[in-house]
């Protein structure tokens, strides 16, 4: 990373620039049948940089950005090839993160129980799964799954000083479940922080009764019913508000949310709604310190009580 960083430090072009460092290691399960057909380890070095020209207009700059893995001789021709195309854009000027450290405390991105042991780990997983029988699964098959285990080491810097360093983990299974006729399957796809977070066994045992209950479902008659939401559902309907109360949102004027005003309509007065964006959450997909551009994260509350309190800005927007 030094070698990548003295080039970028002695290009004149380059007014400014920040340099993203990911080193994965990834323990990798792959099983048919319910018996493991290989298991492997992976490790990659990704780097992403960004460059910043001077602007041909005040408070504008060029930009771009690159990524790249750590192979010798490499990085230079695409960093000479970013830059060019960095001069061909025009964007709003903005500055990247001045240094800072990271506060003490708890990683919520980063679970103790893949940090060692990781190969005995994802062995015992094995295991759990192998073990489960079709009685369990309301006579389903469980045709296939893999079990990834990555753990990441991230060093952000740029050419304010900032440098920060941090780990973290995730978990990724996926399977495929085949219903007792043969007739349907369900592919799942589950990614997690932590490893606690993934109940594999009720999943399987969730995704067997919906695939017995399509056997026999049939299509419901037409008209207008109370329903409720939950799950991924669930999920996809705060997706709209987390998206509305976006910078992006407001920066590009596509977002029909006003601050102060509720962001409920129609005949929604008797619902209540608040939504928190909280980078400390534990075991969060997107919780983390920092931003794309080095700047820290913090709790914010963007809808309380129905109305627009905030919109959730990065860096560059802010």
């Amino acid at each position: 990373m030094r070698t990548i960083e003295q080039y970028l430090k002695a290009k004149p072009e380059i007014k400014a620039w920040q340099l993203r460092k990911i080193r994965k290691e990834s323990y990798e399960l792959y099983a048919n049948f319910q018996q493991v057909e290989t298991v492997r380890c992976n490790n990659t070095v990704n780097y992403t940089a960004l460059v910043h020209t001077e602007g041909k207009e005040k408070d504008r700059i060029g930009e771009s950005r690159v990524s790249f893995q750590s192979a010798p001789g490499l990085f230079k021709g695409m960093i000479v090839e970013t830059v060019e195309r960095a001069n061909l854009v025009q964007n709003p000027y903005y500055e990247l993160s001045a240094p800072w450290a990271l506060e003490a405390g708890v990683n919520p991105v980063y679970d103790l129980q893949i940090s060692e042991g990781i190969e005995e780990k994802i062995q015992e997983i094995a295991g759990k799964l192998n073990a489960i029988k079709k009685s369990e699964l309301n006579q389903c098959t469980l045709v296939s799954y893999e079990v990834f285990l990555n753990r990441f080491e991230t060093i952000h810097k740029n050419h304010l000083g900032l440098e920060l360093q941090y780990p973290s983990t995730r978990v990724t299974w996926d399977f495929v479940l085949v219903s007792p006729d043969n007739q349907l399957e369900i592919n799942g796809f589950v990614n997690r922080r932590f490893l606690d977070h993934l109940d594999m066994l009720n999943s399987l045992k969730a995704e067997s009764i919906h695939l017995v209950d399509l056997q026999k479902a049939k299509a419901p008659p037409t008209g207008e019913f109370p329903v409720v939401l939950a799950g991924d559902a669930l999920d996809n309907l705060f997706d709209y508000f987390t998206a509305q109360s976006s910078g992006s949102a407001l920066y590009f004027q596509y977002s029909g949310f006003e601050q102060g005003k509720s962001v409920l309509s129609g005949d929604a007065k008797s619902d209540s709604l608040s939504i928190d964006s909280d980078p400390g959450l534990m075991g969060a997909s997107g919780a983390g310190f920092f931003d794309d551009l080095g700047f820290p994260l913090k709790k914010l509350s963007l809808v309380k009580d129905k109305r627009l309190q905030h919109f959730s800005v990065n860096g560059k927007l802010s």
